[in-house]
C-alpha cells in the first residue's frame, strides 16, 4: 500500500514563508529484518527549514516502532547546507522527559503527529512525541514548534515543551551537527565557541556556564572552516549546557527544574572564515537573545478561522451541488463539527484570561487540513452534477 498526501492549504503571499508538507507510507525495502514492514515518511518545508521524518513501523501492530539498524528512524534538518554538513540530516534534535521523582525517559520513536499550525510572514509547525512508557493522552504530548520568520533566512526558532498541566517535566534538551561537513580532511579539527572562550573537541567535551555562554558557534580549524552552525539560548532556562562529539556534534541543555518549555534559534554561517563568521555572530548575539525573547510562540489562530471562513464561503455552492453525496456530506459534517469543538474551547481559554492549549492550536489546524483535502473531492463531485445537468 502506497499513499501520498501533498498539502498547500494556502497560498503563500508575497513576504510569506512558503510550506510544504508530503506524508508518505510505502513498504520498507531493507531485507532480511524490515521486510514485513512499513516507513512512516514526511518532509516539511518552512522556506529553507528543511525537516525529515521516518519511522519504520509493524503495520499488523498498531504501528509500533520497529528497529533493523540503519535507516530505522530519522528526524533530520537540512538548514545551512554544505555538501552532507550543516544541521544533522539525519538525527538533529530530541528531549528526555521526567515524572515528578521519575527517571528521564526518552521519545516514542513514531510521532504523534507533524501540524502546520500558521502560514504567512511567519511560518509555524510542531512535530508531536509521545514519551516512552507514558499514558497517552494530550497532555502528555512533548511538542517540537519550528517558527521560520520570512527575512532572517539564516536563522530558525524552536521551543521545545510539555503542557503547562502536564506531570511531565522537560529533562533534557539536544541539538545535534556536523559543522562544515561529516567527514573531513586528515587534521580537521571540531570547534567550539562561545563569548567566553573557544575548545578545541578533539580534547575532549566542555561543559559551558549559560550565564555567559549561551551563544554557541560549531566549526571547525584545519579543514571546512568556511561553514559553520550556530545556536543562541536563554540562559533564563537553562541549568547545564554541555557539548560534545568529533564527528558529529552535539549541544546538550539541562533546562531549569520542573521547566515545561526551553526557546532556542538556531542559525549557520557559509562562505565565510570562522574568524570573521564568529565575530559578527558574538557581537550581535545580545541582539539574537532579544529577537528570541521576543518570538510569539503561540499560533494566530484568528488568521486561521479567517482562512477558514473563506474556504466554506467558496466551498458553499459545490456544497448545494453535490447535497445528495450523503458519504461526502457527512464527513464534511465531521470536520465542521469537529473544529467548531477546538474553537470553543480556544474561546473558552480566551475569555477565561488563559493562554490556548498548543494542543487546541494543532486540532484547530488539522480540521483545516481535513477541510482542504476534502475540498478536491467536493469540487470534483460539484463538476461532476453539473455535467450531469443536476440542479
Amino acid at each position: 500500500m502506497h499513499t501520498l498526501l501533498a498539502l498547500a492549504l494556502v497560498a503563500a503571499g508575497a513576504g510569506d514563508v512558503e510550506v510544504f508538507l508530503t506524508s508518505d507510507r510505502r513498504p520498507v525495502d531493507k531485507p532480511p529484518k524490515g521486510i514485513g514492514n512499513d516507513f512512516l515518511e514526511t518532509r516539511l518545508e518552512l522556506g529553507n527549514l528543511k525537516l525529515w521524518y521516518r519511522a519504520a513501523v509493524d503495520p499488523h501492530n498498531d504501528d509500533a516502532p520497529v528497529r533493523f539498524g540503519y535507516g530505522d528512524f530519522f528526524f533530520g534538518c537540512d538548514f545551512g547546507r554544505q555538501g552532507n554538513g550543516g544541521w544533522n540530516l539525519w538525527n538533529f534534535t530530541g528531549a528526555t522527559v521526567a515524572t515528578a521523582g521519575g527517571k528521564p525517559v526518552g521519545l516514542f520513536r513514531r510521532a504523534e503527529g507533524v501540524h502546520v499550525v500558521e502560514r504567512g510572514a511567519r511560518a509555524m509547525a510542531d512535530v508531536a512525541w509521545w514519551p516512552l512508557g507514558a499514558e497517552r493522552t494530550p497532555t502528555s504530548i512533548v511538542a517540537i514548534r519550528f517558527v521560520k520568520r520570512a527575512g532572517e533566512a539564516k536563522w530558525a526558532y524552536i521551543e521545545t515543551s510539555v503542557a503547562p498541566e502536564s506531570p511531565l517535566a522537560l529533562a533534557s534538551v539536544w541539538y545535534s551537527a556536523f559543522p562544515g561537513n561529516t567527514s573531513g580532511p586528515p587534521g580537521r579539527e571540531r570547534w567550539v565557541t562561545t563569548p567566553a572562550r573557544s575548545h578545541n573537541l578533539m580534547t575532549g567535551e566542555v561543559s559551558l556556564d549559560p550565564a555567559r555562554e549561551w551563544a554557541v558557534s560549531l566549526h571547525n580549524k584545519n579543514g571546512h572552516e568556511r561553514a559553520g552552525s550556530l545556536l543562541v539560548f536563554d540562559p533564563a532556562e537553562v541549568a547545564a549546557a554541555k557539548v560534545s562529539g568529533t564527528y558529529g556534534v552535539a549541544i546538550r541543555l539541562t533546562p531549569k527544574a520542573g521547566a515545561k518549555r526551553l526557546h532556542v534559534a538556531v542559525g549557520y554561517f557559509l562562505g565565510e572564515h570562522h574568524r570573521d563568521a564568529n565575530a559578527a555572530f558574538l557581537g550581535a548575539a545580545p541582539a539574537s537573545l532579544e529577537r528570541l525573547r521576543k518570538v510569539g510562540w503561540a499560533a494566530n489562530i484568528d488568521r486561521l478561522h479567517e482562512a477558514w471562513t473563506r474556504q466554506m464561503k467558496e466551498l458553499a455552492e459545490p456544497l448545494r451541488l453535490v447535497a445528495d453525496d450523503v458519504e461526502l456530506s457527512m464527513r464534511l459534517d465531521g470536520v465542521c463539527t469537529a473544529y467548531e469543538e477546538a474553537r470553543q474551547a480556544a474561546i473558552a481559554c480566551r475569555k477565561q484570561g488563559k493562554p490556548v492549549p498548543r494542543g487546541t492550536e494543532r486540532r484547530l489546524a488539522d480540521r483545516f487540513a481535513d477541510l482542504a483535502a476534502a475540498r478536491d473531492t467536493l469540487f470534483a463531485g460539484a463538476v461532476k452534477a453539473l455535467l450531469e445537468g443536476q440542479p
